[in-house]
């Protein structure tokens, strides 16, 4: 059978862009040469969050609009197969699915620090996992002002690295609502040196054992 995925490069034309990343704590060679088989790829972070993992590995593709629901069994049976193999080699890990909803480029260019969430309140949940939508701040690394650092910060974002080179904030929400006025607002007043704001709608998150970290879902308002 063809993989439906397709490593770090979904292919071009339209339609909706969904990922899969798996995000690694312990592992073997041999599960890792079966992720790769199944059309993951190894995404290098030099950065986790939670501290402690040691892996990331994506997997994209692209399917057409209309044919978003027909897909959804066969992701799904993918998904049960990458926590089973995980789980027989005893790698520990979760997954996760997410559908590209929106992608603004911007020039980083902007100098003035704004407030632009200045109208929003956000707050811990005490919830670790099982978030329904992401929001992605792009920089280049070392891009990053201790100013703008420390804004993100405090509203509940958590930073990455990785060697493209590029810093990436993200901030994982209850509800895809909170998340996109999260991204309308960062898109209308971009932070100083931001490349791209990129909203995500989450769709499942599995793991292949209990007790890993997680990142904590915050609430919007």
């Amino acid at each position: 059978m063809n993989n439906i995925l397709h490593g770090l490069k979904a292919p071009e034309g339209k339609g909706y862009v969904v990922e899969l990343h798996v995000d690694v704590s312990t592992s073997t060679p041999k599960f890792d040469m079966w992720l790769e088989s199944q059309g993951f790829a190894h995404d290098p972070f030099v950065v986790f969050y939670p501290a402690g993992y040691t892996n990331h590995f994506t997997g994209r593709t692209r399917v057409p609009s209309k044919s978003l629901s027909s897909f959804m069994p066969c992701l799904r049976g993918l998904m049960e197969t990458v926590i089973a193999e995980a789980q027989a080699h005893e790698a520990r890990l979760y997954l996760e699915v997410e559908i590209v909803r929106e992608k603004t480029h911007l020039d980083g260019d902007v100098g003035e620090m704004t407030d632009p969430l200045k109208n929003l309140v956000f707050s811990p949940s005490g919830v670790f996992g099982g978030a329904r939508a992401d929001v992605h701040v792009k920089f280049h690394a070392g891009g990053v002002s201790a100013e703008v650092r420390k804004y993100l910060l405090a509203r509940g974002f958590y930073f990455v690295s990785t060697p493209s080179p590029k810093d990436i904030a993200t901030l994982q929400t209850r509800e895809y609502g909170e998340a996109k006025r999260v991204w309308e607002a960062l898109v209308a007043s971009p932070l100083p040196g931001c490349l791209e704001v990129q909203l995500e709608q989450k769709l499942h998150m599995l793991a292949s054992c209990e007790g890993l970290a997680m990142p904590e879902v915050i609430c919007v308002i």
